[in-house]
């Protein structure tokens, strides 16, 4: 009776609080990331054992009918195994983490979950196949008690004293370890040293349950016969039950799952989501970069702090306070110049490289420190003292390093990152940094003062092709060094676990080139026409009406017509356009878009702005004077051009193709091929025929 009451009392526990972490996970997003899996394929185990245990005491009466002991027990055992390689599988994840503290620990999810559940379901069906399982000696269900000991009445007393010696070799690893890496973060510091107590409660949990179940296997005999002691098994029982249920607690209790697990349980009591300003100013903002003194003014007044730091890493960006983002926004241009400047290829404590033959996959991983930076920034020492904000601890990852500087030395005529990234110069650029996001994707943007290089956000997926295609990137920009390609300076990755932020950033060309106040009209050309139109149904009576919009291709075709730049440039201008997005579609991306900027560089060099370069006025390959309109020139690009043609963006076409009832809708989404001819088709239309006169109404 004694043990049936421990078994229905620990298996309600355990169900409860097991029940809480399973819920918040499926839940949040952040509870899924690693070590979120882990501690879900634990807690997991442990619902399942909760659900066996209470079984076992409803039943007790039928543990000697086979039909009901042998799938009761190869559950028990099914659950106690996930249980073992999960807390081992935990126990490894925090030895790599804090071994690697400067690069992203990652045990492989899908290999490994289903490496265990292989593993563990095969000794189950070992124990089937060969009869071992049914009544046990205690009274339960799982491995059977034998007259003659064999290898399976050892199997769990092996797991066990495995599992504790392993958690003892943690324990000891982490204590010895910890403090380096509370430099990179101290949330993650915390977060260690918060498992280093529950490694100490597993080792004494498991030495107790390796003594009872030591004690209930060996065969303690009077004479020829064995003697069974009732207080074995309840001691066995006890510290049965007793792991999961205070480990489970223990876990809860972590405060980054406690914190998730309520928000998602008291779901009716989530933050209202922040005013934001309507989606066609964000755009414009994101795109113009439009952070002039009088508009930083507006933005910093509209702005609204949301301090939930467990939502979409982009969310949480946007979500922190002011003060955050603007040390944000100088921690990440202290990096892209410290590590633009950090030539050192050893290994050291600050600087792990992740050695490759192939330079497209080289990565180097720097510990955020302020003092190091500030040394090798000395400008930027002097800027926080007088700022007084501070560089924000965590790690950065640099993708193709030798690759991407290759890059910045070929364009250094064109571009000078420390120039244009300086600090005192870009002071208002920094506190302003962060309060636009581009509409939907709604990434963060940091544009710098001279407007040549702009910062931003691209998620994994993005990053990952990107990485992929590196080689024939790079083969591109030799053959064709006209390109219209907007191009990427740098490829990183932040991390900064206080703040719970993990991103992708890129340092890539800004094709406008000029503060908003010189931006007379702005276009976003894809080639499609379905819901390719920002002013349908709308009068405007003069074109300086469309001043802050950012307009797409219909309305091109009505207010533009044309591309008007001089007749002789037009074969040179499409046989580009053809090469650039020929090359998309060897490496089969698409939703990428031809961004149009009509500048008014004559009014641009009239006012002589320290933020003008004094040959403003100079036609380039991607600067073209628009010869209908004086003093204005076409600043043109290929933007955002990562994106992946694959099963989602087919759904995608198919879905907005089923609700209009239309096979044929012609929608932004297309397989490569076709996106690529339909792109060159489009932009080739819109340059001006050599027959045609400047003087035609286009109005």
């Amino acid at each position: 009776m004694t043990d049936r009451l421990i078994f229905w009392i620990g298996g309600f526990i355990i169900f409860l609080v097991t029940s809480f972490i399973l819920i918040g996970t499926l839940v949040s997003k952040t509870m899924r990331e690693q070590p979120g899996d882990l501690i879900f394929g634990i807690a997991l185990s442990d619902f399942i054992l909760s659900i066996y245990w209470m079984i076992n005491a409803s039943f007790a009466g039928q543990v000697d009918n086979p039909n009901f002991c042998v799938p009761v027990g190869a559950l028990g055992v099914f659950a106690a195994g996930g249980e073992f390689v999960y807390n081992a599988a935990f126990s490894i994840y925090l030895i790599i983490s804090l071994r690697n503290a400067l690069r992203q620990s990652v045990i492989p999810k899908k290999a490994f979950h289903l490496i265990a559940l292989t593993i563990t379901s095969i000794y189950v069906g070992v124990l089937l196949s060969t009869g071992e399982i049914g009544k046990t000696m205690v009274g339960t269900c799982a491995i059977r008690a034998q007259c003659e000991s064999t290898i399976y009445s050892y199997f769990g007393i092996g797991m066990v004293a495995s599992y504790a010696l392993l958690g003892v070799f943690t324990y000891i690893y982490l204590r010895k370890n910890v403090p380096k890496c509370e430099r990179a973060h101290s949330r993650r510091a915390r977060f260690l040293f918060y498992y280093i107590k529950y490694i100490s409660m597993c080792i004494a949990v498991y030495l107790m349950l390796f003594i009872s179940t030591l004690l209930t296997t060996l065969e303690v005999r009077h004479g020829d016969k064995p003697r069974q002691y009732d207080w074995i098994n309840s001691f066995y029982n006890f510290f049965k039950f007793c792991s999961p249920v205070i480990l489970s607690i223990f876990r809860l209790n972590d405060p980054s799952i406690k914190s998730v697990v309520k928000k998602s349980l008291l779901f009716w009591k989530k933050p209202k989501p922040a005013a934001g300003n309507s989606l066609q100013a964000q755009q414009t903002r994101a795109l113009l970069g439009s952070n002039d003194d009088e508009e930083g003014e507006d933005m910093e007044r509209n702005e609204r702090i949301n301090t939930d730091l467990y939502e979409s890493v982009l969310g949480g960006i946007f979500s922190l306070p002011k003060h955050r983002k603007i040390e944000l926004t100088y921690t990440l241009i202290s990096c892209v110049l410290y590590t633009a400047q950090c030539c050192t290829n050893e290994e050291t404590e600050n600087v792990y490289n992740e050695r490759s033959n192939n330079r497209y996959k080289h990565e180097r991983f720097f510990l955020v420190n302020k003092e190091e930076i500030t040394t090798t920034l000395p400008p930027l020492k002097s800027e926080l003292e007088r700022t007084r904000y501070t560089i924000l601890n965590g790690t950065f990852k640099v993708y193709a390093p030798e690759l991407f500087k290759d890059f910045i030395e070929q364009d250094r005529s064109l571009v000078d990152i420390g120039k244009s990234l300086d600090f005192i110069v870009n002071r208002e650029q920094i506190k302003q940094a962060g309060g636009a996001s581009s509409g939907k994707s709604g990434e963060f943007f940091f544009f710098s003062r001279d407007r040549k290089l702009i910062i931003k956000t691209i998620p994994n997926g993005e990053m990952k092709m990107l990485i992929s295609i590196l080689q024939k990137y790079e083969e591109h920009f030799n053959a064709n060094p006209n390109s219209l390609i907007a191009k990427i300076y740098g490829a990183y990755t932040y991390e900064n676990t206080d703040l719970g932020l993990k991103f992708n950033i890129i340092l890539i060309k800004n094709i406008c080139g000029l503060p908003s106040r010189f931006v007379e009209r702005i276009y976003d050309l894809k080639g499609s026409r379905y819901d390719r139109e920002v002013m349908k149904n709308q009068e405007v009576e003069n074109v300086s009406d469309l001043r802050g919009m950012v307009l797409k291709d219909m309305d091109f075709e009505k207010y533009e017509k044309k591309l008007w730049i001089r007749p002789e440039l037009k074969e040179d201008f499409i046989a580009q356009i053809e090469k650039d997005s020929m090359f998309f579609r060897s490496v089969k991306l698409i939703d990428y878009s031809f961004m149009v900027f009509l500048v008014n560089k004559r009014k641009a060099q009239r006012e002589r702005s320290l933020s003008v370069d004094a040959n403003v006025s100079q036609e380039s390959k991607n600067s073209l004077e628009n010869i209908r309109e004086l003093g204005v020139y076409y600043n043109v690009g290929i933007i955002d051009y990562l994106q992946e043609y694959n099963f989602k963006k087919a759904f995608e076409r198919f879905m907005k193709r089923l609700r209009k009832l239309s096979p044929q809708l012609d929608t932004s989404s297309q397989d490569p091929n076709y996106y690529s001819q339909r792109f060159i088709r489009f932009i080739t239309n819109l340059v001006v025929d050599e027959g045609m006169s400047i003087k035609d109404d286009y109005y």
